[in-house]
């Protein structure tokens, strides 16, 4: 017999944006767990682990119940970021997209086993891919639905109710639990793909997130060491054009050492290097982008001695060099 695994995942990840919404429907909730295994389980806690394959039985028997697709139609009437639990929180204390994208995809293992996210910036576009690791079962096409809505939902977050994207790719096989989450719009959408595909403008990983109001909040002046990396990645933005930006000089900033300064970063997941890398990225393609400068005028401005040192960072988180990103970017086509 093939080998197989138990994926689990948190369960604010999985049944809070399926339960919170529901709890004010006609839809017996209890009856419904009191009948599966997860009756076991302290669904009260949002931290606890759950077992993905009694979920699956769970959700396929509620949206037998409420009709087939509807389940994902209700939910997605009634869906907020919030309805996350601590996840959500979280999401909503990101700087910008880029930022958040690459720590969900960073820490996706250690919220749900059975499903894998990745994000390729392919030029002036880019690609969010999220792909399920377990056999298909009945009612895991709901739990993918739910996971779409969850990655749709912040994406209108950072880019507003009214936001679309350039195109969708969805599993031919679960069309019924897709077609109510997708974005109204004018936008292709292709049923044959193994995983989901959201393709937006690569512009679009600056967006600033709109929680973030309270700049002395972000910047987080008052609170010890947490979101450390959020407060040096703000500073970074702050710096004036054509600066170096070192380790060194945040020694000052923030009192510490530059091994602790590692140290916190580190325990954050990341490290002083990445978060130079995504804020250069990010001021590189909205200068490339938006402005007519020569690339050797961004490269300055951006901090390099040497326009060819500039073109090989760019391209090597791009795909393409900034040239052929201004181009395509300017291209009818795009």
């Amino acid at each position: 017999m093939p080998k197989t695994h138990t994926h689990i995942g948190k369960l604010n990840n999985y049944l809070a944006p399926v339960f919170w919404p529901l709890e004010n429907s006609d839809i017996p909730l209890n009856r419904f767990i009191s009948n599966n295994p997860l009756r076991y389980f302290d669904l009260t806690d949002p931290e606890i682990y759950i077992p993905v394959v009694p979920l699956y039985d769970l959700l396929y028997k509620m949206d037998r119940y409420v009709g087939k697709g509807k389940l994902t139609s209700l939910l997605y009437n009634n869906f907020k970021v919030e309805d996350l639990g601590k996840y959500g929180a979280q999401i909503l204390t990101n700087p910008n997209m880029l930022h958040l994208w690459q720590e969900a995809i960073k820490y996706q293992h250690y919220q749900m086993t059975n499903l894998k996210m990745s994000i390729h910036i392919m030029g002036p576009i880019s690609r969010l891919d999220t792909v399920f690791l377990d056999p298909p079962a009945e009612g895991r096409g709901i739990l993918y639905a739910v996971s779409i809505n969850s990655i749709i939902g912040v994406f209108k977050h950072f880019g507003g109710e009214n936001w679309t994207p350039l195109e969708v790719h969805v599993p031919g096989d679960q069309i019924s639990y897709f077609k109510h989450l997708l974005p109204k719009g004018d936008f292709p959408v292709y049923y044959c793909s193994e995983g989901h595909s959201i393709y937006f403008p690569t512009e679009m990983l600056g967006a600033l997130n709109p929680s973030l109001t309270d700049k002395s909040v972000f910047l987080g002046l008052n609170s010890n060491h947490k979101n450390l990396s959020h407060r040096i990645e703000n500073l970074m933005n702050s710096y004036r054009p054509g600066l170096k930006i070192s380790l060194s000089d945040f020694r000052e900033y923030f009192n510490l050492s530059e091994r602790s300064i590692k140290r916190y970063l580190r325990a954050e997941g990341t490290s002083f290097i990445e978060i130079k890398k995504r804020v250069t990225l990010l001021k590189a393609i909205d200068l490339v982008s938006k402005t007519n400068w020569p690339i050797n005028e961004i490269a300055v401005h951006l901090g390099y001695n040497e326009t060819s040192n500039f073109v090989r960072f760019f391209r090597q988180c791009t795909g393409i060099s900034p040239s052929l990103y201004r181009a395509a970017g300017d291209s009818p086509h795009f």
